[in-house]
């Protein structure tokens, strides 16, 4: 929820007005969660 709030804000500083507990939110926070997967080096075990 955390998250979800900073996005929200995020989108209210540009004008955009939507409630923290749309899908919406979900989707960009998810969007946002694999683009610092992505880029995180790769982990192996051994």
């Amino acid at each position: 929820m955390e998250q979800a709030t900073g996005i929200v804000n995020n989108l209210n500083s540009d004008g955009i007005k939507i409630p923290a507990n749309r899908e919406v939110i979900a989707l960009i926070a998810y969007l946002q969660r694999l683009g610092s997967d992505i880029s995180k080096p790769a982990t192996t075990k051994k």
